[in-house]
């Protein structure tokens, strides 16, 4: 995955929890793969 891939799941991340919804389900998925989520 490349840099940009992980700074814009970080973006995601923080826009999600402002709306106030779990975001992990949507992007583990799509944007960033579980073993980058682990080191995280």
């Amino acid at each position: 995955m490349n840099l940009l891939g992980i700074i814009a799941a970080k973006l995601f991340d923080s826009l999600f929890r402002l709306i106030g919804t779990k975001p992990k389900s949507i992007y583990s998925q799509t944007i960033i793969p579980k073993h980058l989520m682990a080191n995280n």
